[in-house]
């Protein structure tokens, strides 16, 4: 089988998102592993801004150092060779410091709030009255807001559809999906 009825899958959608709307440990579930998922795709990004900021701190330190060897020689040789290795940790400074601006601002875009949690079920409750004898209208409405995608799996004699759907939080958009 390639298909299945436009009807039946209206129907299993609707099922799984009013459940999901309507049940609150799965939503308070849904919600913590959206948490977890997110933190699990930063935590990468924050270990290298973690490196970054180390080395950042390491190169000052040799150049400190070796601005205060340049003012103890008195041969041009010397002071040429400090010279050059101070601009080339500046150098390689200068490129942290760019990447590390770069994962701040991609971290900052990535972060879920900190109230998130508590914002989310605000959210739900205000369309569950729409769950409860929906109309065709008000699913339509429902799942345009939650902008819901289904994905359509043919897996020999089984068929299985994903669903995955966007939680509007202002700024931010949390993405949820069926497993």
């Amino acid at each position: 089988r390639r298909s299945i009825k436009m009807s039946t899958a209206d129907e299993a959608v609707w099922v799984w998102l009013s459940n999901f709307l309507s049940d609150e440990d799965a939503l308070r579930c849904g919600i913590q592993t959206m948490i977890d998922q997110r933190e699990e795709e930063l935590r990468p990004k924050r270990e290298r801004q973690e490196y970054i900021l180390k080395t950042l701190n390491t190169i000052d330190e040799k150049i400190r150092r070796l601005i205060d060897e340049l003012a103890e020689f008195t041969g041009e040789t010397v002071k040429t060779a400090v010279k050059e290795k101070t601009k080339q940790l500046e150098a390689e400074r200068n490129l942290l410091e760019e990447e590390n601006v770069r994962l701040a601002s991609e971290l900052a875009q990535s972060e879920i709030a900190p109230n998130f949690e508590h914002r989310i079920p605000n959210i739900i409750s205000s369309v569950r009255d729409k769950l409860s004898n929906p109309t065709f209208k008000n699913r339509r409405d429902l799942l345009e807001l939650f902008n819901a995608r289904v994905t359509f799996y043919n897996r020999g004699k089984n068929i299985k559809l994903g669903v995955t759907i966007w939680i509007p939080e202002g700024d931010e958009v949390i993405v949820y999906s069926s497993s």
